[in-house]
């Protein structure tokens, strides 16, 4: 056992403890009985503590843990939504130049639905400031992307953006995801 780990109050109170037991030196069995209890007494609220104490000292280390975790896993989820949204910008960029039908455009609104809800996830809860901004910044460009498959989804003909630059915002935005992602 570790000295040093034993609250203070413990140890003055078990000094006491001692000091009164030995200016009181039991006569008889009763007394003795009596003192036995004492120590007891002391003994079993010093483990109670001491067993609360561990098992607060635990939880805190699992929780932490688990924070840890959930924003590891939730930076990794934001690098994967970074590449797929690169992915998605090139491939409708192909889409742009050729004479697509709009079915390809109502199924990259789907996409773009599910990829904010997926977004949305990464970036709740108890997961850091940087990372919440990234995720900001990733939403913008979904956004963006997302308003000219749905314009171009109801047969409109939106300005056509600059893809270059979106793509290299998007291959930018997974560099910052890929950064983000604790080392273990």
């Amino acid at each position: 056992m570790n000295f040093k780990n034993i609250p203070c109050w413990v140890k003055v109170a078990s000094v006491v403890l001692v000091a009164v037991f030995l200016l009181n030196w039991p006569a008889d069995s009763g007394q003795w009985a009596a003192w036995v209890q004492a120590f007891g007494s002391v003994l079993a609220l010093v483990v109670a503590i001491r067993l609360s104490e561990q098992e607060r000292f635990t939880r805190r280390q699992e929780r932490d843990q688990d924070r840890a975790e959930q924003a590891h896993a939730a930076a990794y989820d934001m690098t994967t939504l970074a590449v797929e949204l690169h992915g998605r910008i090139v491939q409708l960029h192909a889409y742009s130049t050729g004479d697509q039908d709009r079915s390809v455009y109502l199924s990259e609104v789907l996409f773009f639905k599910n990829f904010q809800q997926r977004l949305a996830r990464c970036t709740s809860g108890s997961v850091p400031v940087m990372q919440k901004n990234l995720g900001l910044e990733v939403r913008k460009l979904a956004l963006a992307v997302t308003y000219y498959v749905v314009a171009r989804s109801l047969r409109q003909a939106p300005q056509e953006p600059d893809w270059i630059t979106w793509a290299e915002r998007a291959n930018g935005l997974f560099h910052q995801a890929d950064m983000a992602i604790p080392k273990t």
